[in-house]
């Protein structure tokens, strides 16, 4: 049980909450493709929610802020039938 809670206190104060992520502009969805070319670099990026091109980063904190205000309700406050969670 100890060792849960050091991995828990690691999680809280990593940087990992500091990644970008990844983000459509037009509908903020994560749901990000990249394609690559033969050689493995990137060519292009989509949204695998509504296909648009347009992609930007930010942390995540920011994402939220971004995601509440457009939809009116934090995103992972509700799943994808819509109705809250528990």
């Amino acid at each position: 049980m100890r060792d849960l809670e050091e991995v828990r206190k690691k999680f809280i104060n990593s940087e990992y909450n500091e990644e970008k992520v990844y983000y459509c502009k037009e509908c903020l969805s994560l749901a990000i493709i990249d394609v690559k070319d033969d050689n493995g670099n990137i060519s292009l990026s989509f949204c695998n929610n509504c296909g648009r091109t347009d992609i930007e980063s930010t942390d995540i904190f920011t994402w939220e802020r971004m995601y509440r205000e457009k939809y009116g309700h934090d995103f992972v406050k509700f799943n994808k039938y819509g109705r809250e969670n528990d």
